[in-house]
């Protein structure tokens, strides 16, 4: 018996050393390998962890990437798309692409002064909570280009349903920075539950039309909804608690009040405004440069002070 436990033990540990072996070589060798057409770069043996490698996807049809990947009796865990541009700044053009839920960070896409092409017509998300979490950045950070996978899609998907209502789960006490930037929804509810909104988290989302602001909201980052070329109306909820406004975009807003609790407004311009009112509260000014058709300016603020935010 003494002997059948050692020899069990010995041949375990030999299929872990070659395990770990085969493992090593791998990185060593710098292979990667490849499993139904796309290619993994490994991350980490002691997560057993992999990304999606620069150049990996197939360029054409519809590709789902999993949330592990088997390779000669390996199994790892993918959590990152390295990137979807090629050496000369071309994209892959794919009818569909499914990201998994273990996702966690998302490479470049696109180029700042590359032309925006729709290189995935659908692009599918199979859990809004987890897509939340996503870095849009490469390993060291970056500003060199665009992160975020919506850029560059034509359609957004939630499992089977196309998403052009977008309700953040009440699960979600944070919108993160970017992660819905480039969407392409035309409607959008926010629950209470959320008290954070990240800088640009809704930038460029050129189909939006109005925008409701729970009362529930604290912070709202610069840019959240800039670029939002759509956007019309947008209303603060009673009992707001914002001070600082300063992430509204869109040339056609003509319905916009300013909530009691603001004490800074920067408003980047809109050729629809025809008036605005500033509550008591008001100390700081900026943007109203660009609204050519505004018409009447009411103010109520307890302190004056000078004004240049207006032509």
């Amino acid at each position: 018996m003494k002997q059948l436990k050692q020899t069990a033990s010995s041949n375990l540990k030999r299929s872990v050393f070659a395990l770990a072996f085969m493992a090593f070589t791998l990185i060593a060798n710098a292979e990667g390998f490849t499993v139904d057409g796309i290619t993994y770069e490994i991350l980490s043996l002691e997560d057993w962890t992999v990304q999606v490698g620069y150049e990996g996807l197939p360029t054409k049809g519809d590709v789902e990437i999993p949330e592990k990947v088997e390779y000669k009796g390996l199994t790892f865990d993918v959590v990152a798309v390295s990137s979807l541009v090629g050496p000369d700044g071309s994209n892959p053009n794919l009818n569909s692409l499914k990201l998994p839920k273990s996702i966690k960070r998302f490479g470049r896409v696109g180029l700042w002064y590359g032309l925006r092409d729709y290189t995935i017509k659908k692009l599918i998300i199979t859990d809004l909570e987890a897509w939340n979490n996503i870095e849009f950045c490469l390993p060291g950070g970056g500003t060199d280009g665009v992160y975020n996978p919506l850029f560059v899609s034509d359609e957004f998907y939630l499992n089977e349903q196309r998403i052009d209502t977008l309700t953040i789960p009440n699960t979600i006490t944070e919108v993160k920075s970017g992660v819905f930037s480039y969407s392409k929804i035309k409607a959008l509810i926010i629950p209470k539950s959320v008290s954070s909104i990240g800088s640009g988290a809704f930038h460029s989302s050129e189909h939006l039309k109005k925008l409701e602001i729970p009362s529930s909201l604290e912070y709202v980052g610069s840019g959240a909804f800039s670029g939002c070329d759509s956007l019309e109306s947008v209303h603060f909820e009673d009992g707001c608690k914002l001070e600082k406004i300063d992430f509204i975009g869109g040339r056609r807003i003509k319905d916009f009040h300013i909530p009691q609790s603001a004490k800074s407004v920067f408003f980047s311009g809109s050729d629809s405004l025809r008036s605005i009112s500033f509550p008591a509260n008001i100390e700081e000014i900026e943007g109203f440069k660009n609204c050519p058709n505004l018409e009447i300016v009411e103010s109520y603020i307890a302190d004056p002070f000078p004004i240049d935010a207006f032509d």
